[in-house]
């Protein structure tokens, strides 16, 4: 019981979001229900950088759309005549057994992540394991990010940032050992050095930190000064919180190779 209970939250958890489809997209003869069940068909990979996961604003999975019966499904979202298909019906049904829900958008159709799905197992799961669906949940109902912009709140982020590390700290056998940290990382990363639309200065000749951002600095540094996020932030404190460029990029690539990007 407690494998098959594993087993359904790595899947859930793993499942790794693809790109928007198109129309001429390849077909497969799989049948999407029985494939999106197999670890074959959606492998497991809790070590992907977690900054490529955060990225993608629509979870789907290329599966869906390359199936031959996509077209049909996707009367879910759109039918000159105003016909959902029977079988359509039918596949929606099937995906939400499996935890997952359709949704669409400019007329297509993609599976998102059922936030409720994973507490049906909480009865049977650990106060370790329940803690964790409790935040994850919240990550899928509020998103971190949206268009490469920050979307929640800074006092939001920075509880985030310290739950992940927390429990990332008091937990190093967790079932799921890489998803804590890297999750605490992501946004430590995206405290420290912000994201393109939700810059951590701004745009004036000679750049400046924005004092909402340094203030929240050294909040961390005062609450929190015996966390790893505020020992990252000793690195900004150390430079006067004045933004210099060529400084910041070496911290960044050298601190996070795998989330800096080029």
């Amino acid at each position: 019981m407690r494998f098959a209970i594993l087993f359904s939250i790595f899947l859930i958890v793993g499942c790794q979001n693809q790109n928007k489809p198109t129309k001429n997209q390849s077909t497969s003869n799989t049948a999407i229900g029985d494939s999106i069940r197999t670890e074959e068909a959606l492998p497991i990979k809790i070590d992907t950088p977690v900054a490529t996961q955060k990225e993608d604003v629509i979870p789907s999975n290329d599966l869906l759309y390359e199936h031959p019966n996509y077209d049909i499904w996707n009367t879910l979202a759109y039918t000159p005549d105003g016909e959902v298909a029977q079988e359509a019906l039918d596949f929606r049904d099937s995906v939400k057994d499996i935890g997952f829900t359709v949704s669409a958008t400019e007329g297509l159709i993609f599976l998102y992540k059922d936030p409720e799905f994973l507490t049906l197992f909480s009865p049977f799961l650990s106060e370790r394991l329940n803690s964790f669906l409790v935040e994850y949940k919240k990550d899928i109902i509020f998103p971190f990010t949206q268009d490469n912009s920050i979307i929640v709140s800074t006092d939001e982020h920075i509880r985030r940032m310290m739950f992940w590390e927390d429990f990332s700290k008091s937990h190093p056998d967790f079932e799921l050992p890489e998803y804590a940290n890297n999750e605490f990382r992501f946004l430590l990363f995206k405290f420290i050095l912000g994201t393109g639309n939700s810059a951590i200065h701004d745009w004036g000749d000679i750049p400046k930190i924005r004092s909402e951002v340094i203030e929240s600095y050294n909040r961390v540094i005062s609450d929190y000064p015996n966390a790893i996020s505020a020992k990252y932030l000793n690195f900004l404190e150390e430079q006067n919180f004045t933004w210099n460029r060529i400084p910041f990029n070496e911290y960044g690539r050298g601190k996070f190779p795998d989330m800096y990007g080029n």
